[in-house]
């Protein structure tokens, strides 16, 4: 479903991390407006205390427009999830599946995901 995943991308690069938040709005729509395009993403290291700005959520104005497409390579594990603006694509994050290891077996699925 391209539409579930694009909401989940633009959830996760606006700063939605939590599965509760994400349960919540997945099946919303997409909700940046140009009333809210100028707020930003910050991140707390709470170790050091550092805040660090990640991005504007103006740069996410629009994906609702955008082509948005999933590039899967043969012999992978990993996707690159991405947008066409014109003729200019602009990857948005890197999703790499594996395995953990429980007990010293293969046993639990996850995901990393990673912004470009």
């Amino acid at each position: 479903n391209k539409m579930k995943l694009k909401r989940f991308v633009f959830l996760l690069l606006s700063g939605s991390h939590t599965q509760k938040i994400l349960n919540t709005k997945i099946n919303q729509p997409l909700s940046l407006n140009s009333e809210n395009a100028n707020y930003d993403v910050y991140y707390l290291y709470k170790k050091t205390g550092q805040i660090v700005k990640e991005y504007g959520l103006k740069e996410l104005y629009g994906i609702d427009d955008c082509f948005f497409d999933v590039e899967i390579k043969n012999n992978e594990t990993n996707l690159i999830i991405f947008l066409l603006d014109g003729k200019k694509r602009i990857n948005l994050v890197r999703v790499v599946f594996h395995w953990k290891n429980k007990f010293g077996g293969i046993q639990t699925p996850c995901l990393n995901i990673f912004k470009f």
